[in-house]
């Protein structure tokens, strides 16, 4: 493409990682100007994106955003009818999701209230060690790996979707479908998402590996779902992280390069 002249977009959503080993910073630092330099334009997730690509020294006239974006139809479904508050966390039982966090921050305010439940949905490594960590708590579940179209009801239970992840969650798509599902979200500020979908009608955001700070914000999730006031503007972040605007994306690069 270089060598005729054809135009090239790429389209990525990588964050800055503060905890990124120093000789691979390094290596990215001297690098990556010239690798990004053979690109004509970059079709970027949102904020955190942005900040990477312009700290590779990335003009913002050459950047479009292009938002992550999911199937809202088929995520959509209707709210189950049911007396206890739902807490879901859903992913891989790994590292960078941190799912012991959420164990630990509901134990801390739920542990014996049989009206607040937490589900955890997935499967991986540290399963057994959060299982310990519930000590076999009736409200603390763990349903297994669960296909999309099983999962879909997942999100009709819930009434707050967790993400605990740290900075290698460069953005976290189980919230955009949690939106779909006008469910409100608590996320880790290390996510790549937190700034562009959390507001304060839409969720709230915690430090990574805050745990007290994470139990808070159950707690006052638990209490301002009495007067929820959030659909209106979930819907207006679902307006924006839609495929309608993705595809906009790469027509506005098609018919202004």
């Amino acid at each position: 493409c270089k060598t005729n002249k054809i135009p090239v977009a790429v389209r990525g959503d990588s964050q800055i990682d503060p905890y990124q080993p120093l000789l691979k910073r390094i290596i990215k630092k001297l690098y990556y100007p010239f690798f990004l330099g053979q690109f004509t334009k970059f079709l970027s997730v949102g904020k955190r994106n942005q900040e990477y690509l312009k700290s590779f020294g990335i003009k913002t006239e050459d950047i479009i955003f292009s938002p992550h974006a999911i199937d809202q139809e088929f995520w959509k479904v209707k709210r189950s009818e049911k007396r206890e508050f739902t807490f879901l966390w859903v992913g891989k039982f790994i590292e960078k999701k941190r799912p012991l966090d959420v164990v630990k921050a509901f134990n801390m305010t739920f542990k014996e209230d049989e009206n607040i439940h937490l589900n955890m949905v997935g499967s991986g490594i540290l399963l057994k060690d959060c299982e310990r960590e519930s000590d076999n708590q009736s409200n603390v579940h763990f349903p297994g790996f669960r296909n999309q179209t099983e999962l879909r009801l997942e999100y009709a239970k819930a009434d707050c979707i967790i993400l605990a992840s740290n900075h290698q969650e460069t953005w976290g798509l189980v919230v955009n479908e949690a939106f779909a599902s006008k469910v409100p979200a608590i996320v880790s500020d290390a996510c790549g998402c937190s700034e562009d979908l959390i507001n304060n009608e839409t969720g709230m955001v915690f430090s990574l590996g805050d745990i007290n700070g994470l139990s808070d914000c159950m707690r006052k999730m638990v209490k301002v779902s009495e007067n929820n006031n959030s659909f209106k503007e979930i819907q207006k972040v679902n307006s924006i992280y839609h495929y309608d605007n993705v595809i906009k994306s790469f027509q506005h690069f098609v018919n202004h390069t």
